[in-house]
């Protein structure tokens, strides 16, 4: 079975780290210096996008996440870790539909 790969876009700060920050001027960078590559355009993406809005529907979270809000509502830990699971997920389909329009594809 083929594997799908997700489109992240490619860097979005192509470039060796060193000379992208130019802290290095006339010295060796470190091998992290040199290679490190960074963020993806999908990792930014995600990053800047909208949060959820304030007035998101628990149906429409539970929908993004996959599973039902917790029940035990003193649970103040999950269910801190189910809105933010929701958050995640919505700024990821932000960032792919926003690569899809810059290819393009939307």
């Amino acid at each position: 079975m083929a594997e799908n790969k997700i489109d992240d876009g490619g860097l979005a700060f192509p470039g060796k780290r060193a000379e992208l920050v130019q802290i290095l001027k006339g010295v060796e960078p470190t091998a992290l210096e040199a290679t490190y590559p960074g963020l993806t355009k999908r990792e930014w993406f995600a990053i800047q996008s909208c949060s959820l809005p304030d007035s998101t529907h628990v149906a429409f979270a539970e929908a993004l996440v996959g599973r039902k809000e917790p029940e035990d509502k003193t649970d103040y830990r999950e269910i801190a870790r189910f809105w933010a699971e929701a958050d995640a997920a919505y700024r990821v389909i932000y960032a792919d539909a926003l690569i899809a329009a810059l290819k393009g594809g939307a």
